[in-house]
């Protein structure tokens, strides 16, 4: 081992596209309807390395993460040349993100994997949220 540790960041935006469809609202509330962004959703990303052992820790601007989408996220890392060691992957736990599931009764991350844009969602005028 050198003694040297080694180190990279990645940020993707991860807000579904409001234009032409329905995104409902996760946490406290039902049939929550976004009517708008207001600040910008986040997967954040940091990995360390000293050269034998190699973790990653990332933090998603979700309300939270299934363990199926854990293991597929995780299992997909091997197709972009990536092994880890460990890492966690872990929630900002936000009330005011979309749900991810078409319906009103969603409350999980599903679409986050084919997001490429983002931001944070108001509901609009007494829609509440963590803005």
């Amino acid at each position: 081992m050198s003694g040297r540790l080694y180190g990279g960041v990645a940020i993707r935006r991860i807000t579904p596209d409001l234009s032409g469809r329905r995104v409902y609202l996760a946490g406290f509330g039902r049939n929550r309807v976004a009517t708008g962004v207001h600040d910008d959703l986040w997967v954040r990303a940091l990995a360390l390395s000293d050269g034998l052992t190699t973790v990653v820790l990332a933090a998603f601007d979700l309300i939270g993460l299934f363990q199926d989408d854990v293991v597929q996220i995780l299992s997909a890392l091997p197709d972009h040349d990536v092994t880890l060691d460990g890492g966690i992957l872990a929630s900002t736990h936000t009330h005011s993100v979309w749900a991810g599931y078409p319906g009103p009764m969603g409350a999980g991350p599903r679409d986050v994997r084919r997001r490429s844009r983002g931001s944070g969602l108001d509901t609009g005028p007494g829609g509440g949220g963590d803005h």
